[in-house]
């Protein structure tokens, strides 16, 4: 250990009401190098189990018409049978109003609403006083995140392939088309699995030109690369099998020594009836386990981006104003970005049966930009700030955003704000070249939801997304007690904004528009969307907040709260406006919303002890066919106790024990799939934690 430093070591476990849980480690440490040095390093290892949706007891089905037991196409009969043993085999039968039946496939309860993962940081940073002027840092850091995520025991095969009449287990008697997954009802899930290394290091210096003239320059080069492998189904492999020429000792080629037959030899049929339920080794309707290994293959992506950005700039001070000398600050900064990602044969060749596959890609971006600030203090209660950034990004364009602030205070206890000011956001290399197919819950317009493929396609073409904001705040610190009250009332406008096409807008907008795939029983197989510019998004709203020092002769209390009024949110695309404001926003471009959200607390300090509570509320609204969806409240609580060196001289020692969730309340019902609205509220149910830190050195 180094003479003089300090380090803190720190282990923290949670455990959830359902499976899922948490521990963590981590330690710190710094102090001086020499006398005019000193460092700080840190490094920290986390792991999480998985919570899949079929261990909670509040979901509710979340079906897709590509199931097994499947459904077939019957040429003769013109019309789309589900599999005699649908019900039998666990599907769920629905009859459509062409005559058509659809075994369906429950998915909901292997929905992984939170992934297994590993996770590992590490972090450094030296600093060196060159001269009383002059000061050099460096910084590096790494982390890796290693995540799986069960799925769905197969994906469905969206390309309907044909079972041939000769099969020994086609009980149509002439060649049918399969819709539905190879796997279903029974099955083990499929593991995804993702890995993201990541590493990023930093250069700089600041120093003094002058007592009022400053300087900083700073190099940051960071660097990401990502392993990609979901599973899916290899659609020529598949359609193989269903002919009887499944298997990796299937031979098929013209140059075989042995032709190929079909079912023969080390040639197998699949078969995607549910008569492979009941069937025993040796019947002809036997699935051989081995089919599954060349049925099913990986998805594989590697992706790797850069960015490297350097940083230059000057401040200080000048003149002599009734309020005090005023500021400037002028900069430049140069950005370099890289992104690219490169694909497996089969995927490059859109080779898979849900997921379909993805081209190689890469792309950059180099922008320059130049800055000012001008900070002008007229008087003791008047401040005037005004800012202006100038960036080019080449052939997508360059932009001029200025920023103006205004802070009055009229007395000690009461301060006025303002500012209003622009901002720009250029489209990234992947949503101008990338593709990307992933999956999502569709309703159709006869009121039937199915698991369908989404497919977005970047467009060259796109807009740089521009933002407009504006903002009026008070502070009151009253006299009568320690704290202060706030109200800030906002406004954000944007235009061109950069989004994902949405998938149910579309299948709203026309059920049977080109971009629309489906299956020969009519249900959607794919939605082809593409990164767009929407309109606008317009939203306005009121931020409230409060908090306070209470000193009694048991301690301290510190109540807060913090609340959000949203007033209006509007969305606009392709001409039509529409209010999105309290509603789930799935049917447009918008976010999910809620017109009233709140965070309110106590704690509680005394020597060595400190307790806190927290009570957190997402407020009702409304899903895109108006039904309400019920507020989110929870309460979380601690309490936190500085031991000393209790367990040993110089070392000290603190205990944290806490919930999350307290009283395990449930997410409210969502009409999507797994039950829940993610982005508001969190499906772990109560979460105990213990942390135990200790300290020693210095």
């Amino acid at each position: 250990m180094v003479p003089g430093s300090t380090w803190r070591f720190a282990r923290a476990r949670e455990t959830a009401a359902r499976t899922t849980a948490m521990s963590m480690r981590g330690w710190a440490g710094g102090g001086r190098l020499g006398s005019d040095g000193s460092f700080l390093v840190a490094a920290s290892w986390l792991d999480r189990s998985s919570l899949v949706l079929g261990e909670v007891d509040w979901l509710r089905p979340a079906t897709s018409g590509f199931g097994n037991p499947g459904s077939f196409e019957v040429p003769s009969l013109g019309r789309t049978v589900a599999d005699p043993g649908c019900t039998s085999g666990g599907g769920l039968m629905q009859e459509l109003a062409t005559g058509s039946t659809i075994c369906r496939f429950d998915y909901g309860p292997q929905i992984t609403a939170v992934p297994v993962e590993d996770r590992m940081q590490g972090y450094a940073r030296a600093d060196w006083d060159w001269s009383d002027a002059t000061t050099l840092w460096m910084e590096a850091g790494f982390a890796r995140n290693d995540i799986s995520r069960e799925v769905s025991p197969s994906f469905p095969v969206l390309n309907t392939p044909l079972v041939p009449a000769s099969h020994p287990a086609n009980i149509f008697g002439e060649d049918v088309l399969f819709q539905g997954r190879p796997y279903g009802v029974g099955q083990p899930t499929e593991i995804n699995y993702y890995r993201h290394d990541t590493v990023r290091v930093a250069f700089g210096g600041q120093g003094s030109l002058s007592d009022r003239t400053f300087w900083d320059v700073s190099l940051v080069r960071s660097a990401n690369d990502a392993v990609l492998n979901p599973r899916d189904i290899v659609a020529a492999n598949f359609q193989a099998a269903l002919q009887g020429y499944g298997g990796r000792d299937c031979d098929t080629a013209p140059t075989a020594r042995t032709p190929a037959r079909p079912g023969e030899g080390g040639c197998l049929y699949f078969n995607p009836f549910s008569s492979a339920f009941s069937a025993r080794p040796g019947d002809p309707t036997y699935n051989d386990p081995h089919l599954r290994e060349f049925i099913v293959g990986d998805y594989l992506g590697e992706g790797t981006s850069t960015l490297q950005t350097l940083d230059a700039n000057v401040t200080g001070f000048f003149g002599n104003l009734k309020g005090g000398a005023a500021g400037y600050a002028v900069g430049v900064q140069q950005r370099e970005r890289t992104l690219g990602f490169v694909y497996d044969t089969v995927t490059r060749h859109d080779g898979f049966a849900f997921l379909i596959g993805n081209p190689n890609f890469a792309g950059d971006t180099d922008v320059v930009a130049g800055y000012g600030e001008l900070m002008v203090p007229f008087q003791p209660w008047l401040e005037v700030t005004g800012a202006l950034r100038f960036e080019d990004y080449g052939e997508v364009g360059t932009t001029l955003d200025p920023k103006f602030t205004l802070l009055i205070a009229p007395s000690s206890s009461l301060s006025l704000r303002a500012s209003a000011g622009t901002s720009f956001r250029a489209p990234s290399a992947f949503q101008t070249l990338g593709v990307q197919t992933n999956f999502v819950n569709i309703t159709d317009v006869d009121g039937s939801t199915t698991f369908a493929g989404r497919r977005t396609v970047g467009d060259p073409d796109l807009r740089p997304e521009n933002s407009q904001a504006m903002n009026f705040g008070i502070t009151w610190q009253p006299s009568a007690f320690d704290g202060e009250l706030g109200l800030d009332l906002w406004d954000y406008s944007f235009e061109d904004v950069l989004r994902k096409e949405n998938a149910q807008a579309i299948v709203n907008a026309d059920p049977y528009e080109a971009r629309i795939e489906r299956t020969s029983a009519g249900t959607i197989s794919i939605v082809n969307v593409a990164f767009i510019n929407a309109d606008a998004i317009d939203t306005r709203g009121v931020d409230l907040f409060g908090q306070a020092n209470v000193d009694w002769a048991l301690g301290t209390l510190r109540p807060f709260f913090r609340a959000t009024i949203m007033l209006a949110y509007d969305v606009t695309n392709a001409g039509m406006r529409t209010d999105g404001l309290g509603r789930l926003n799935r049917a447009n471009v918008g976010a999910p919303n809620q017109v009233f959200k709140a965070n309110a607390g106590l704690g509680f300090a005394r020597g060595r002890f400190q307790g806190n509570l927290l009570l957190r509320h997402i407020g009702r609204y409304e899903d895109d066919r108006g039904a309400d969806i019920d507020a989110f409240t929870t309460v979380d609580a601690n309490v936190r106790v500085d031991l000393g060196e209790w367990f040993a001289e110089g070392l000290g020692t603190t205990v944290t024990l806490g919930a999350v969730n307290l009283a395990g309340t449930d997410p409210p019902f969502v009409n999507i799939a797994g039950s829940y609205d993610p982005s508001s509220a969190d499906p772990r149910g109560r979460r105990v934690f213990l942390r135990l830190e200790a300290r020693f050195g210095g």
